[in-house]
């Protein structure tokens, strides 16, 4: 199985941690303005259990967005298998919270 079979690894990356950043953003108001690195610093002191993992995803972003190297595919399948669990977790939580209100 190649996840990224159209050779597009920083492009994989890029879409990854746009969709848990959008998925943060939900509990996090005010943050599309923010820079990668000041997205993260708000998000990792808050509450966020899996800051480590958003941290790798944004170093990530970060060589994928602006590093003339890029990742490599074997880095961007990590991106994707990391930003799948924290999708997932913020879905949760925003089910959850929504049911408790």
């Amino acid at each position: 199985m190649r996840p990224l079979a159209n050779g597009r690894p920083d492009a994989a990356v890029r879409s990854g941690y746009a969709a848990v950043r959008r998925s943060l953003e939900l509990r996090h108001d005010g943050g599309s303005t923010l820079t990668h690195w000041e997205f993260y610093r708000r998000v990792s002191t808050d509450d966020l259990d899996d800051a480590e993992h958003f941290r790798t995803i944004t170093e990530r972003y970060e060589r994928a967005k602006f590093a003339r190297d890029g990742v490599r595919d074997e880095e961007a399948t990590a991106v994707l298998e990391r930003a799948k669990r924290l999708c997932n977790r913020e879905t949760v939580r925003a089910h959850v919270g929504s049911a408790d209100d």
